[in-house]
């Protein structure tokens, strides 16, 4: 945003919000933050994006995306503040709302939106001049670092002379100074209208008499209201005041600034998190394509290997036997049959002892052993997941329009349509606690149907936790097989008897909702009494091999009734 719309917006702004207090903060998409007051219908808008920077009353929130809550480092010293003063510095794109409040520590917080290109931000500033929050961390980029806990530094002022200070003998001047053949708008200042906003442009392509119209401006800067020019080709741009009759060009106007500077940038917005969207759609069908390639190319090798199971089986029993002859670093082994009938040569892993070796050919045994039915339904689920991922990338590929592009969203990530959740380092309190919670051990907790209860590890070392110290040897550990993911344990001493078929379903849809196949149509979960569940020597926090594993297919989800 040029420095001469900001300065036509802030007294309008001022006018309508100075002396009401904030009663919610928001963050709107990626740079975002939406402020709501009291006692006024309309919401103010600071926007930090590196090429759509804004500030603005508007009547509804951008076309961003949901609005979300502000972390409490932003939201806190806002709320119930009342706002005192609107400034900006002569001739620059920084914008300063002063808030007062006596009951919060600073009483006196301040907003700082610089909406400088490529570096626009939003900044929190506490009474010590100190960053409370920002919405852009930088560091160190044009000579000064925006981060939070550091003292607020303010950018240097930009060169170059304002609309206001145009004069004819300054104009004149520079005029002389360049080329004559130079297009008009680069014979001037930066400045005095070619930024984004570039009506200059616009009135040379129209034949204009350009210094006239300058000068006309530059008398009209002290109090200009903007105005939505569009050239002969639909192109639009904001002008600091009314141009006149300028040939080639339709002028509109709206009676308030701040409605004639929304339309212009909701519409570009609006592009913009369709883009966005796109983008963001584009990496996760990407990132679902690799996983299922990934995973059939697994499932065609235990193919092959599931004609094998007595080979391997074979192989395993004679490295167990002859476990004093193997070294790590050694590629393949030579050993003689139980039978007499000659030698075998097995290969190794160079990379494990002897032990983890015997241990990793009983296990590609078990697995060829495994059922070809449950491998041939693994593969048919893996080749329907590579269909529907190209059927949507190539639904992308024609530039669907806004409408199409969502409900391509909605069906193959719909977490995109939703709002993101702001990340807080906030416990519960202990008043919160789920009462099948021991005391220090806070994983998720499900309440299903029935009084069951399923507890869901957040992370690798809580899975530790989970499994081998706080689970019980009866209850059923759940684990979405061939992808990583949280241990789900459901607690058999939460509900009566032994859990219902939809009971087990509905964990096994937790267990797979919470691991990088989520985004799979349906997931193989396998599950088994919490005794058969082992950790294997040595190996790091989260892992876990399993005995006796039954295995359910469905689709991952947080069941209805959770």
């Amino acid at each position: 945003m040029d420095a001469l719309i900001l300065q036509s917006l802030l007294p309008g702004l001022a006018e309508e919000l100075r002396g009401r207090p904030v009663t919610k903060v928001e963050l709107v998409g990626r740079t975002g933050v939406l402020l709501r007051f009291g006692g006024s219908r309309r919401l103010l808008f600071l926007s930090a994006h590196p090429e759509l920077s804004r500030v603005g009353l508007i009547g509804r929130p951008p076309p961003l995306g949901e609005p979300r809550p502000a972390p409490s480092a932003l939201g806190e010293p806002l709320k119930r503040s009342r706002l005192v003063r609107v400034g900006q510095p002569a001739g620059e794109r920084i914008a300063i709302l002063e808030f007062e409040n006596e009951e919060q520590r600073h009483t006196r917080p301040r907003l700082v939106v610089e909406l400088i290109p490529r570096f626009a931000n939003v900044i929190l500033v506490g009474n010590e001049d100190r960053v409370l929050w920002t919405l852009r961390d930088f560091g160190g980029e044009r000579g000064r670092t925006i981060t939070s806990g550091q003292p607020y530094v303010s950018p240097e002022s930009a060169p170059g002379r304002g609309l206001a200070d145009v004069t004819e003998a300054i104009l004149r001047e520079r005029l002389d100074a360049t080329p004559a053949d130079a297009p008009f708008h680069r014979r001037i200042p930066r400045a005095w209208g070619g930024g984004a906003h570039g009506f200059l442009r616009a009135f040379e392509a129209a034949g204009a008499d350009v210094p006239t119209l300058l000068l006309h401006l530059a008398e009209a800067a002290a109090r200009p209201v903007p105005s939505l020019v569009r050239t002969g080709d639909g192109e639009l741009f904001l002008v600091p005041a009314d141009p006149g009759d300028v040939p080639g060009l339709e002028s509109t106007r709206d009676a308030d600034p701040h409605v004639t500077v929304d339309r212009w940038y909701r519409e570009r917005e609006r592009e913009e998190a369709t883009d966005s969207l796109a983008t963001d759609l584009r990496r996760v069908l990407v990132r679902r394509r690799g996983r299922a390639a990934k995973a059939l190319q697994q499932i065609e090798s235990r193919l092959a290997d599931s004609g094998r199971a007595e080979e391997l089986r074979a192989s395993a029993e004679l490295l167990a036997a002859h476990q004093g002859q193997l070294r790590r670093g050694m590629n393949r082994v030579r050993l003689p049959r139980f039978d007499g009938s000659g030698d075998v040569e097995i290969a190794l892993d160079p990379k494990l002892d002897a032990a983890a070796n015997v241990e990793a050919m009983f296990k590609k045994s078990r697995r060829a052993a495994r059922g070809l039915d449950e491998l041939l339904a693994q593969k048919s689920i893996q080749e329907t997941e590579l269909e529907d991922v190209d059927r949507g990338l190539a639904a992308l590929e024609t530039d669907p329009a806004p409408e199409a592009l969502r409900a391509l969203a909605a069906e193959f990530a719909p977490s995109l349509l939703s709002a993101k959740p702001t990340r807080t380092v906030a416990t519960k309190p202990e008043a919160e606690r789920h009462p099948s919670l021991p005391e220090g051990f806070q994983p998720r907790v499900y309440d299903l149907p029935g009084g069951w209860v399923v507890w869901v590890g957040r992370n690798a070392r809580q899975n530790d936790e989970l499994s081998h110290r706080r689970a019980s040897n009866k209850d059923l550990w759940f684990h979405a097989r061939g992808a990583q993911g949280s241990h789900t344990v459901l607690r058999m001493n939460s509900g009566k008897g032994e859990p219902p078929k939809e009971i087990l379903e509905m964990t096994a849809s937790i267990a797979a909702f919470h691991s990088k196949a989520r985004n799979s149509r349906l997931v193989p979960v396998s599950y088994c009494e919490k005794r058969y569940v082992r950790k294997p020597r040595g190996a790091p926090a989260g892992t876990a091999s399993i005995m006796r594993e039954k295995v359910l297919m469905v689709e991952p989800k947080e069941p209805a009734g959770a």
